[in-house]
């Protein structure tokens, strides 16, 4: 239906949360000198306000660490980004 909005409406013409955090955890995890911290989250996406709002989300998530501005990814995540679990 017209009226209904998708999750890639959301942010158009950007990119939507999903994409935004798929490509911030790839970013991470293929480049593991961790921590990293959500400024330089910000710097690889263009987007203070939509890294600090990603970080949160992959933090709810349990996809990442946080300790104040440092971010990194957890065991999980490196794992399944090993074994191509959900093509990360």
């Amino acid at each position: 239906m017209p009226d209904q909005r998708t999750d890639d409406d959301h942010d158009k013409p950007g990119l939507s949360e999903t994409r935004i955090d798929k490509c911030v955890l790839t970013a991470m995890l293929s480049e593991p000198s961790w921590p990293w911290t959500v400024d330089e989250v910000g710097r690889e996406i263009q987007n203070q306000v939509a890294a600090a709002d990603c970080v949160a989300r992959l933090f709810r998530a349990g996809l990442v660490h946080r300790n104040d501005e440092f971010v990194w990814p957890t065991r999980a995540a490196c794992r399944a980004d090993e074994i191509g679990l959900g093509a990360i």
